[in-house]
């Protein structure tokens, strides 16, 4: 499921994007999707909500929309950022903030349906490169260029991150498709990023020591 914000002081605007946005997935015949409404940046920030793309008003409160994305990001957000705003001088200033979109109010319906083509291309580029792992009963969406190594002991796999932090897994489930995976099930076994990468994209000529491997049934490309 995509899950958009919307963060705005206006409520008439909020409702607008909102519009907008339901617009567009009906035309693109998505259906599972939701949208969060926020009044504030603080309001946004303490939410604590992992979107896929936020639509952020940039003339509010303190903090404002460049405030709040700048704290998004140095938290590590990786949420996609579509400016809305009166301002076209604060367009340079996106782009520090790594935005993918910038509108200029009243809204241009044309310009609004270019920017979710390429918003939502770009989240299915990054989810290509991604994997999901099943925690219990939540999800964990790891960006494949984020993992470093992976080891497996016993039935549970630990996942190590650039950041330093370790995910473990356990538990099973099926992989999709027949996707072959790159982990092993015998104890003590390290694979590397790359030996993962190999078996996450079918079509890639696999080293033997990928085909020697299968993926844990508890992680699955997305």
């Amino acid at each position: 499921m995509l899950h958009f914000a919307i963060c705005d002081d206006e409520p008439l605007m909020v409702q607008e994007i909102a519009d907008c946005l339901s617009a567009y997935m009906e035309e693109k015949r998505i259906s599972s999707y939701q949208i969060s409404r926020f009044s504030s940046g603080g309001a946004l920030l303490e939410s604590g909500g992992d979107f896929d793309l936020i639509f952020l008003d940039i003339q509010m409160e303190k903090p404002d929309g460049m405030e709040t994305a700048g704290i998004l990001r140095r938290q590590g957000s990786r949420s996609l950022l579509v400016f809305v705003t009166v301002l076209r001088e604060c367009v340079f200033d996106a782009f520090e903030t790594e935005a993918c979109g910038y509108l200029l109010k009243p809204l241009d319906r044309a310009r609004f349906v270019r920017t979710m083509d390429r918003a939502l291309a770009s989240l299915e580029r990054r989810a290509a490169k991604s994997v999901m792992v099943r925690r219990g009963a939540s999800c964990e969406v790891i960006p494949l260029s984020q993992i470093i190594y992976c080891e497996v002991q016993g039935r549970k796999l630990y996942i190590h991150l650039d950041s330093g932090g370790i995910i473990d897994c356990l538990g099973w489930m099926n992989s999709p498709g027949g996707l072959t995976a790159a982990f092993s099930a015998v104890t003590g076994a390290i694979l590397s990023i790359w030996t993962m990468c190999a078996a996450a994209v079918p079509d890639r000529p696999r080293s033997r020591r990928a085909a020697a491997f299968r993926f844990p049934d508890c992680v699955r490309a997305i």
